[in-house]
């Protein structure tokens, strides 16, 4: 990369090693004074909204991001962003939405899946924007129990509101869950208990019960979500065949009613 001064801006800027043919015309300067010279032809092609005129568009992007975008204008083998770290990628994702650089974007969209247990709040703003809706019903169970002024950090006004919905639909279904076992004799036939544990007093389902209550409220409403089979699978308590049926359909219970809850998408307006 080279140093040279352009007409257009009065300064010295960096030159593209990769993007700097003299038969360009096209020219762009990142935020950071690096020109990178261009085909027209090949951005009115691969792209559908890249602005350019006679001389220097001034670009808001960073040179880095910028040299990623433009890997995927010209025919070729396209960046694979597999190494990419998380920051760079959604600045990339970004500037490809902006610009609809069309290859960028499904590359993008496909890449944002692998960072969605780092950055899920990230990710679903992302895909809430840009209306990606499988990657918005991916991200989103992930978000459940995270904290509101984090999320309000983030997340964009209309997807805060659709976040706080969902959210909600989860924290009922644990509400709902401290009380399911009250009701395992009286569900439909294939989920009835043979015996349940207070019909015939049994001695050690009050400790066990307990201790599923315990565990759950350690997830602040939210277990159902983070953490569904920990209440139930890793109790310490003693107990007999009964308890154990009891905890498998109480879990069963509650399994069911979290089914019911709507994907993201469903919260959206």
């Amino acid at each position: 990369m080279s140093k040279t001064k352009t007409d257009d801006t009065q300064d010295f800027c960096w030159v593209s090693g990769h993007y700097s043919a003299e038969d360009a015309d096209a020219i762009f300067q990142s935020n950071d004074d690096h020109i990178f010279s261009l085909h027209s032809q090949c951005l009115e092609v691969n792209t559908g909204n890249m602005p350019y005129a006679n001389g220097v568009t001034l670009l808001p992007e960073s040179s880095g991001t910028l040299e990623l975008l433009f890997g995927f204008v010209y025919p070729g083998r396209h960046p694979e962003l597999a190494d990419t770290p998380f920051e760079n990628l959604l600045k990339l994702a970004e500037a490809a939405e902006k610009y609809e650089v069309y290859s960028a974007m499904n590359v993008c969209g496909i890449r944002m899946r692998n960072f969605v247990n780092r950055h899920p709040l990230e990710v679903l703003n992302y895909a809430f924007r840009y209306h990606y809706k499988d990657l918005a019903d991916i991200a989103a169970p992930a978000t459940v129990g995270l904290k509101e002024a984090d999320a309000s950090k983030v997340l964009d006004s209309e997807c805060y509101l659709a976040w706080s919905l969902y959210c909600a639909a989860w924290r009922s279904v644990s509400s709902q869950a401290f009380t399911l076992d009250t009701f395992l004799s009286y569900v439909e036939p294939d989920a009835r208990l043979s015996v349940h544990p207070e019909d015939h007093g049994c001695p050690y389902w009050p400790a066990v019960r307990a201790d599923v209550l315990v565990k759950m409220g350690s997830f602040e409403g939210n277990f159902v979500r983070q953490a569904i089979d920990l209440p139930f699978d890793s109790t310490t308590s003693a107990m007999g065949e009964c308890c154990v049926e009891a905890l498998g359909l109480w879990k069963q219970e509650v399994e069911r009613a979290a089914e019911k809850i709507s994907p993201f998408r469903e919260f959206c307006g």
